[in-house]
């Protein structure tokens, strides 16, 4: 039995050849998309992990249903007084975290088409993890902070209009 499928397989060596190279691409893609996946994965911790650089807890909403609208599901304000009394928390602060964009004059979309875009509050004294190269944190709701490659594409500069 053995040396009729050896002998098949010789008759037919190119259908055999490319069978084989068929079954090694598809492993190929699927190996690649799992160290794809990984390396974006791996990106956004350290993003994340160098936002959240000297903090202790961050408490976010439960979220037992995954949505897919990518809505962020929120927590009252009326928390942070119960978090700040916490024996042990020496600063707490609120913040809004969404996903959104900025626009410039031409109402073309600040930075990169690729990256995801999301808008947060600036967090007051040592919990602030932004670094500002340029100008000075937002002091009002007129005013904005951009990422450094996100101003220098769109060519703006401490104190250009840009809309939300």
């Amino acid at each position: 039995m053995t040396s009729l499928g050896l002998k098949s397989l010789w008759a037919r060596k190119v259908r055999a050849a490319l069978t084989s190279f068929a079954v090694f691409l598809g492993v190929a893609f699927v190996a690649g998309s799992f160290v794809l996946t990984d390396t974006i994965f791996a990106a956004f911790d350290e993003i994340f992990s160098e936002s959240l650089k000297g903090t202790s807890v961050v408490i976010t909403a439960d979220n037992p249903v995954e949505q897919e609208s990518g809505e962020i599901p929120t927590i009252s304000a009326s928390l942070l007084p119960r978090v700040v009394r916490t024996p042990g928390v020496r600063e707490a602060a609120g913040a809004i975290f969404t996903p959104g964009a900025f626009f410039d004059a031409e109402n073309e979309k600040i930075g990169n088409k690729f990256q995801p875009k999301f808008i947060s509050s600036t967090l007051p004294g040592k919990l602030e993890s932004m670094t500002y190269v340029e100008g000075h944190p937002p002091r009002g709701p007129t005013e904005a902070s951009l990422d450094k490659a996100a101003a220098d594409s769109a060519d703006l500069k401490p104190g250009d209009k840009i809309k939300l």
